[in-house]
């Protein structure tokens, strides 16, 4: 236990404390015996490893939008990390409603834009490079 003593945030499923590992970020109610508590993040998340800081604003808001993730040809892309009720991390693209269309605003690889951009019959181009 001495190898985890940072503590990063408040666990959102059972509100024990997150503490830092080798390997990520687990609640330390999670012993892995009892079952009291399963959250575990792992430190590398879509080939891009997590900062402390980056951890402990996901804890607090439950969702952060990041840059730097890799595919597993490393081509790179930005995304929003979720967590989920249960403390399970998801990749998202939409963050928020288009102003102009009411459709999605996705994150792409160069630009956040409506999900209804240059679609057929749609005279929407809502885009922020």
């Amino acid at each position: 236990m001495d190898t985890e003593t940072k503590i990063i945030g408040r666990c959102p499923v059972c509100g024990g404390n997150v503490v830092k590992t080798c390997k990520g970020y687990r609640c330390e109610n999670n012993t892995g015996e009892d079952g009291k508590c399963g959250l575990f993040i792992n430190g590398v998340i879509g080939n891009r490893k997590m900062a402390d800081a980056e951890i402990a604003e996901l804890l607090e808001k439950r969702s952060i939008l990041l840059d730097g993730f890799a595919t597993k040809e490393w081509k790179t892309f930005p995304t929003v990390l979720v967590m989920a009720a249960d403390g399970s991390i998801n990749m998202e693209s939409v963050v928020a409603r288009c102003p102009r269309c009411g459709g999605e605003i996705r994150v792409g690889a160069k630009a956040f834009n409506c999900s209804n951009y240059r679609q057929e019959g749609s005279p929407c181009d809502f885009v922020i490079w």
